[in-house]
């Protein structure tokens, strides 16, 4: 898998650093799953604290498909750059794009629990302005259109999804 830029996570190379110089030292494959193991179970066991980036993550998960990103955003004390910075370093994904992938997954679960589909109200209840955003939205998180997407067997996409019932 070649890495894409957007999408990579720089991992803390000063804590990661003991660990590469521990495992370099073991010559099997046995004794480097047990340094390995050693090195995660005597890691400090410090509770994780809800922090900025941790609440607004929650807001962009509960909140982003009734109120538009740049709302969620101004709650928020820090500013907006660094907060995107801060928030795609930690997250991994940028939060236009976490937002893009909820209301996709909000239309995606609408249509699963419907018989009869009003597009244009998904659409509008899903957070986009028409159409056309929609249609965009969801060719950037699937790589193509939604009837193209919806016309094919979706049992695969419901299992890798987790949404099989």
């Amino acid at each position: 898998m070649t890495p894409i830029p957007s999408f990579n996570i720089e991992p803390d190379y000063e804590k990661i650093y003991p660990l590469w110089r521990l495992l370099k030292k073991e010559i099997s494959t046995e004794s480097r799953i047990r340094c390995f193991t050693e090195f995660i179970n005597n890691l400090p066991n410090t509770p994780y604290i809800n922090d900025e980036l941790y609440i607004i993550y929650e807001n962009i998960i509960k909140r982003s498909v009734s109120i538009p990103l740049a709302e969620l955003l101004q709650e928020s004390p820090v500013n907006n750059r660094s907060l995107r910075r801060y928030f795609k370093k930690r997250v991994g994904l940028s939060p236009k794009t976490l937002s893009r992938i909820v209301r996709v997954n909000y239309v995606w679960n609408e249509i699963k629990s419907q018989n009869s589909i009003d597009f244009q109200r998904l659409i509008f209840d899903g957070g986009y302005f028409d159409q056309a955003h929609f249609i965009n939205d969801f060719k950037l998180i699937t790589g193509e259109s939604p009837s193209h997407f919806f016309k094919r067997d979706l049992q695969i996409v419901k299992m890798i999804s987790g949404k099989v019932k």
